[in-house]
């Protein structure tokens, strides 16, 4: 998931396309976790380990009613 990141925001750059600062920080911040996590534990998976935290938001909007 970094790489491909990575890549779009290489490619918006190299065909100047500006982003919001927030989502280029957001960015820069997910790479960085995922190389942390890759440094840390090898078989680490950002997106799937996270993957349970917006899921237990999300179910509990819903709930609320």
């Amino acid at each position: 998931m970094g790489q491909m990141l990575a890549g779009v925001t290489t490619h918006l750059h190299d065909h100047q396309i500006a982003l919001a600062t927030n989502i280029v920080i957001f960015i820069k911040a997910f790479v960085t976790l995922e190389g942390m996590g890759h440094n840390l534990d090898p078989v680490f998976h950002m997106t799937t380990d996270a993957l349970p935290l917006p899921t237990a938001c999300c179910e509990s909007v819903t709930s609320c009613g």
